[in-house]
């Protein structure tokens, strides 16, 4: 079994996440209720422990936007 917390939003989510550490840690990049910009996810992404993979929630995003995601190393 694999465990993800997902929507994390805030320094004190990254260090719940740190602290419990959970396979994956999701950012959400839909919607509009716990959606964050790319820049405040690369910013958690550092705060996060390395050991967890970061993953991203998208709808009808366009492949560039993930990619420069994926490229910059906010997710995995």
């Amino acid at each position: 079994m694999k465990i993800k917390l997902c929507g994390l939003t805030r320094p004190c989510d990254v260090a719940w996440a740190n602290e419990t550490r959970p396979d994956f840690a999701g950012f959400v990049f839909a919607g509009v209720k716990r959606r964050i910009s790319p820049q405040l996810a690369g910013i958690l992404r550092r705060q996060l422990h390395v050991s967890i993979a970061a993953v991203g929630v998208f709808a009808d995003a366009a492949a560039a936007e993930i990619a420069a995601l994926v490229r910059d190393g906010t997710i995995q």
